[in-house]
């Protein structure tokens, strides 16, 4: 398989991730820490992108 398509897939169950939670309703976390933590997790699989060019 391709790099791009597993790179594909797994953005595709991220998204997922944060769909599911999003519905399920974390009420009890501050939406500035959610979105730390999404951006930090963003930032890990960039720059494993970048690793692998």
């Amino acid at each position: 398989m391709e790099s791009w398509v597993f790179f594909a897939f797994l953005s595709a169950f991220f998204v997922s991730l944060v769909i599911i939670f999003r519905k399920i309703g974390i009420a009890h976390i501050d939406s500035t820490l959610a979105i730390t933590v999404h951006a930090i997790i963003m930032s890990l699989f960039l720059g494993s992108m970048y690793s692998l060019i």
